[in-house]
């Protein structure tokens, strides 16, 4: 149980097994393969990042916008379809909320997939509001997003926990003083060792 009287979580990869879909969605969208190179070459970025790489690498027609929407609409039907929650997500966050830690959600993905998530798996009423990348946060590799939810609880880092997966999104919460608590996905596999050095707690369940 954290001491913090503030809690802000991520989604995919944190809160639910997520991210095998996102890893994937590009070769999924182009619908073929897409070589090891190429996959390492965009792992690190964001997917509006990947995006634009991909219209250049693959001569593609549409616009970003376009491409992130037909996107997010294949991950809509994983999400409603093949995603499930990590074990001990819902009893976990029913204990926070009866002791009182008051919750939000920081994801990179958009409102509406965020919003089909917790409803799917009836846990929006755990938390107090929903912030994205897409309200104006460039990505995690800056801790703006966190700031930003801890200024929306009128808390001040120390006193507020964040729950992540990333290990970028993980340095850059410790870099601005949030007590962090690394949650293990198997994605992040590789990066573990370095995950658990850097967060203040590293759980490999919940």
């Amino acid at each position: 149980m954290i001491e913090q009287h503030y809690a802000i979580f991520d989604m995919d990869g944190t809160l639910v097994d997520s991210m095998q879909y996102w890893r994937n969605i590009l070769s999924e969208y182009l619908n073929m393969p897409i070589s090891k190179e190429y996959a390492e070459k965009i792992a690190a970025l964001t997917v509006t990042d990947s995006i634009a790489v991909t219209i250049k690498e693959y001569n593609l027609e549409k616009s970003a916008k376009v491409i992130f929407d037909e996107i997010c609409e294949i991950m809509y039907h994983h999400y409603i379809n093949d995603v499930e929650i990590k074990d001990g997500v819902v009893e976990y966050l029913k204990k926070l909320q009866k002791n009182n830690v008051r919750m939000c959600i920081a994801s990179a993905s958009p409102q509406f997939l965020i919003k089909t998530v917790i409803d799917k798996f009836n846990i929006a009423d755990c938390f107090e509001f929903i912030c994205s990348t897409e309200d104006g946060f460039a990505d995690k590799r800056s801790p703006d997003i966190f700031l930003h939810c801890a200024e929306k609880f009128n808390s001040i880092p120390p006193e507020t926990a964040v729950f992540e997966d990333s290990l970028t999104a993980i340095r850059a919460a410790v870099n601005a003083n949030f007590h962090v608590v690394a949650i293990y996905d198997k994605i992040q596999d590789k990066y573990w060792d370095e995950i658990t050095r850097t967060a203040h707690r590293a759980k490999l369940s919940y």
